[in-house]
Formats: C-alpha cells, sequence, structure tokens
C-alpha cells in the first residue's frame, strides 16, 4: 500500500503509530527527494505538532488529549512549548472534520505532511 503510494504521488510515505506522547514511523518508503528531506523508519514526532500526531489524537477524546498536551510540554523543551492548545486542539477539529491533516514546518524546516488514518478494521 505504501509503495503504491509513493509511487502514485511521487513523495516520501510513512506508516505511524501513536507511542506515548510521539507519533513514530515504523514503515516508511522513501522517494527521491531532490531537496534531500529523509526519514528514517523509527523516527518520532510530538503527537502535538506534527501531522500524523494530529490525525492520531483525533480519535480519542478531548479529555486524553489535555494530558497528552501537558505532558508533552513538561518533557520536551522545543517549539512544543510555542503551540498553544487552542491551535493544537483547532488541528485535530480540523482532521475530524476533514478526515485528514496537513503540516508545513511544524516540525521539520523545509517539510510538508498529508495525513489521514486508516480505517480501524484495517490490517497492516
Amino acid at each position: 500500500m505504501l509503495k503504491g503510494l509513493r509511487l502514485e504521488f511521487q513523495e516520501t510515505t510513512v506508516l505511524a503509530l501513536h507511542n506515548g506522547i510521539f507519533s513514530q514511523y515504523i514503515f516508511v518508503e522513501h522517494f527521491d527527494d531532490i531537496l534531500g528531506r529523509h526519514v528514517e523508519t523509527g523516527s518520532v514526532r510530538p503527537l502535538i505538532s506534527s501531522a500524523t500526531g494530529w490525525c492520531l489524537l483525533s480519535n480519542i477524546s478531548d479529555y486524553e488529549i489535555g494530558k497528552i498536551i501537558r505532558r508533552t510540554k513538561s518533557e520536551i523543551t522545543t517549539q512544543n512549548k510555542e503551540l498553544s492548545n487552542e491551535y493544537i486542539m483547532d488541528k485535530i477539529d480540523e482532521v475530524r472534520a476533514l478526515g485528514y491533516s496537513m503540516s508545513s514546518g511544524e516540525t521539520a524546516n523545509n517539510a510538508a505532511g498529508l495525513t489521514f488514518a486508516l480505517p480501524a478494521a484495517f490490517s497492516v
């Protein structure tokens, strides 16, 4: 599936899972990128500041999301503290309404992401 998406869109594709306060890339299909952008299998991105994270968080309660936001901001001292809770919740509500999420540089400079959740019945 990832290989088919990579070929169709001519972009790197990843499969990510929720792992603690992170979105973790468990499979990566690379597309030759003239800009030199590269992600590794096993890489993690904070749930609260990445397209994959917002997508994964969209399926849990706002109460649980609030706990993840507070934990992330207390444990990670990068740009995550600059993101307002309102901005994060707006991103998650957008996923809930549209079924996909987009990011543009929140976790990696000169990189953008488009994510969507697989159906719950989908088996890898």
